[in-house]
């Protein structure tokens, strides 16, 4: 026996070293040296063995990969420019604007002049591209929003190089309304908001729509400042919606007198909606502050009362009843059956609202009430085949013969109900920018082995 094997015998019989050179009549240093030889070769001779994935894994692993994806046209937010990095956009911009001015004085003779000046717009455009997502302060955005000179676009020959620069001050028209809007919800002082709006209104009309959403948004605030004690008194309306919705459960209470109530929250929602027009300067009503109108008054009122249903979860053994409650006092029957569905389903109850479901629509022989009937099964069994891909995701790892037994019920399911795996919802990303769907996660998933 070589002398290597005898050390490694010894070894595994567990001797200490110097007791091993003693027995074998060599050096602690040679022991130690046979030693790292045998434990070198040992590490080699190791074979990582890979590990078979189950398909749920995979699954599970994509998911969470997508889950944290973030908006890449999106910076964290909180970072406060320091005063080197403000002086630096604003040169950067200043660069932007001399190249626009270069673009404005071009004239345009001939095919050649039109294409310098397309280059030279794609050149200034591309510069854009350091500060687009950069959260520039509101001076500096009035900077970039005054380079585009609209009473001057004309001089742009190129219709490309012109819905390029049209498009670019499109994005920057979004980002000084955004910014306006920040400024808004930092403040309550109404003086304040006021001169915003007339200077939000002066630089933008209505150009687009999210600046018409800013200006409302601006608006809607300093009408909550100004009727805030008013506002209260139109609380009470929603309160009396919920005591409507009281009297539909109680089977003692009768029909007649359900409507009379309807009729004295929708009176009383009208005179409180005229003091919130007559204490309204008139420049600054929007659609929802007008004069309302009998007829609306009471649509409110059964607004209010489809909502208290919708987000209620008390009518799972009373759905059928409820229906016909709600019928009795004018709201449409698709409507009613609506709102209870998005009861079901809010609280995940699909057994019980397809039950319900076929009870309301599935006898009918009207077309449009059959052809709800199967938009809600579509709709319930794409949140039944989400319900138990997230189950799957969110488990704890079994056997992979398990795991792969329940990915294979899942495949089952989508083929046999002929779902599309990009309308199957999962969730959302973790930023909120984005829906996750089943074919986000599941369109490579295949048989594979991956190592640890």
């Amino acid at each position: 026996m070589l002398i290597k094997d005898k050390v490694k015998e010894l070894i595994n019989l567990g001797y200490d070293m110097d007791v091993i050179g003693e027995v074998l009549g060599i050096s602690d240093t040679q022991v130690a040296f046979i030693k790292k030889q045998i434990d070198n070769n040992s590490k080699e001779n190791k074979i990582q063995k890979p590990r078979e994935k189950s398909k749920l894994q995979i699954l599970r692993k994509r998911y969470n990969a997508a889950y944290h994806t973030k908006n890449p046209d999106s910076r964290e937010e909180g970072h406060v420019l320091i005063p080197e990095e403000i002086s630096e956009i604003s040169a950067h911009i200043d660069t932007i604007e001399s190249k626009m001015q270069e673009i404005l004085n071009m004239t345009c003779k001939d095919k050649n002049d039109v294409q310098r000046q397309r280059y030279k717009v794609s050149s200034m455009l591309k510069l854009f591209s350091d500060i687009d997502n950069i959260d520039l302060p509101i001076d500096l955005l009035q900077r970039v929003y005054s380079i585009f000179p609209t009473d001057q676009l004309h001089k742009v020959m190129d219709i490309h190089a012109k819905d390029g620069i049209e498009r670019k001050q499109g994005h920057y028209i979004i980002k000084y309304a955004n910014a306006i809007g920040k400024q808004i919800e930092k403040t309550d002082d109404l003086e304040k908001l006021e001169k915003l709006f007339k200077t939000f209104s002066s630089i933008f009309g209505k150009s687009n729509y999210a600046v018409s959403t800013i200006r409302s948004k601006i608006l809607k605030k300093i009408q909550t400042i100004k009727l805030s004690k008013v506002e209260g008194v139109l609380r009470q309306s929603e309160d009396k919606a919920s005591a409507v919705v009281s009297m539909l459960m109680d089977p003692e209470v009768d029909i007649d007198t359900i409507n009379q109530k309807v009729a004295e929250a929708a009176d009383e929602y009208y005179e409180n909606r005229m003091k919130v027009v007559n204490e309204t300067d008139v420049n600054q009503r929007t659609a929802a502050v007008q004069a309302p109108t009998k007829e609306g008054s009471i649509r409110q009122i059964r607004f209010y009362i489809l909502n208290e249903i919708r987000n209620g979860s008390s009518f799972v053994d009373n759905a059928d009843f409820m229906l016909q409650r709600m019928q009795g006092i004018s709201i449409d029957k698709n409507v009613a059956i609506h709102s209870l569905m998005e009861s079901f389903i809010k609280d995940k109850k699909y057994d019980e609202a397809m039950k319900f479901a076929e009870g309301a629509y599935g006898r009918s022989c009207n077309v449009v009430d059959r052809n709800s009937f199967k938009t809600y099964k579509k709709r319930i069994q794409y949140l039944e085949v989400a319900d138990l891909i997230m189950k799957g995701i969110n488990a704890r790892e079994r056997s992979i013969e398990d795991e792969n037994k329940y990915y294979e019920m899942i495949q089952r399911g989508i083929e046999q109900a002929k779902l599309d795996p990009r309308l199957i919802i999962l969730g959302k990303t973790e930023d909120g920018h984005k829906s996750i769907t089943y074919a986000d996660i599941a369109e490579i998933v295949k048989p594979s082995i991956e190592r640890e």
